[in-house]
């Protein structure tokens, strides 16, 4: 009966039974050299981590720090100047969701690239959610395993917004121009929670595109508390890109990982922002004030690291 159970947990729930005992073994040692806040946040964080096994709640970051000492940046956009470089970023073609990429919707206040959001009645594209997706052009298309891709963002205060920092093997370029061979999607951050349960959590998710079957193959690989306010407050999140996995990061603390295996396959980042669901609103997205609009996805940067 044990094993029964045990076979209808997912991937993430069954990561968080197994970093039940990790956690637990770290009780003692906490408590009897007296650290004491480090004691009590193992226990807090046992409790969330059964929340995640019983109710599939946001789980806990746990893991370790990354050591960014051995590495090199090499790729950075600061987003420092006052428009997008066309070189490195385009806009990013309809997700098939139904809002509107318009580019008058990304902004630039020096420091950051701020992709509002907001229903137009009058829209250059007629009436509809105007917002904006950018991803990388096809001379930036070539990221490769082995590197550490980072994205240090604020994400929109308000329902019904969909932000997220991912990225996409090239075949799913390839694939509008000839033979479709398949492709992966790397969701390094999705935020769709605001003003519900758990608002200040994110997902990490991977697709696997399988063409001679006509589907996804996807993996939850966790949904993560963050002890921050994600909305106000700068958060970094990451993914290290092993031969054998994908190592997420939040605020640079290891989060989760995934199991389906990696891919060796070159990739290109996208950063965007989405307000509907197969062409329909997000009921959320209508019951927020007026004043929640503009809604205001801020990215800070985003980076590229590679072991020296």
């Amino acid at each position: 009966m044990f094993k029964s159970l045990l076979a209808k947990l997912a991937v993430r729930q069954m990561s968080a039974l197994n970093a039940i005992p990790v956690v637990f073994k770290k009780l003692p040692s906490l408590f009897f050299t007296g650290k004491i806040k480090g004691f009590f946040a193992s226990i807090l964080a046992i409790f969330q981590l059964l929340g995640v096994i019983v109710f599939d709640n946001p789980g806990p970051i746990i893991g370790d720090e990354i050591d960014l000492n051995d590495y090199s940046i090499v790729f950075s956009d600061e987003f420092n100047g006052d428009s997008l470089d066309k070189d490195v970023w385009q806009i990013c073609p309809a997700l098939g969701t139904g809002e509107i990429f318009d580019e008058s919707m990304v902004s630039f206040d020096g420091n950051n690239m701020i992709i509002s959001t907001k229903y137009l009645e009058d829209g250059s594209q007629g009436p509809g959610w105007y917002t904006y997706g950018i991803e990388n052009t096809d001379a930036y298309s070539n990221f490769q395993l082995g590197c550490y891709y980072e994205c240090r963002c604020k994400a929109p205060a308000a329902k019904g917004m969909w932000s997220a920092f991912w990225m996409m093997t090239k075949g799913q370029k390839d694939r509008l121009k000839g033979p479709d061979t398949g492709y992966t999607e790397i969701d390094v951050m999705e935020s769709f929670n605001y003003g519900m349960d758990f608002a200040n959590s994110t997902l990490h998710t991977l697709h696997k595109w399988l063409p001679e079957e006509g589907r996804f193959q996807s993996e939850i690989v966790g949904k993560y508390r963050v002890n921050k306010d994600i909305y106000n407050e700068y958060v970094t999140y990451g993914v290290l890109w092993t031969e054998e996995e994908f190592i997420f990061y939040i605020d640079g603390k290891e989060s989760g990982r995934s199991t389906n295996g990696a891919t060796s396959d070159p990739a290109f980042m996208l950063l965007t922002c989405q307000v509907k669901l197969d062409g329909q609103e997000h009921p959320e997205v209508l019951d927020n004030p007026e004043s929640a609009f503009p809604a205001s996805f801020t990215v800070d940067y985003v980076r590229v690291y590679t072991k020296n």
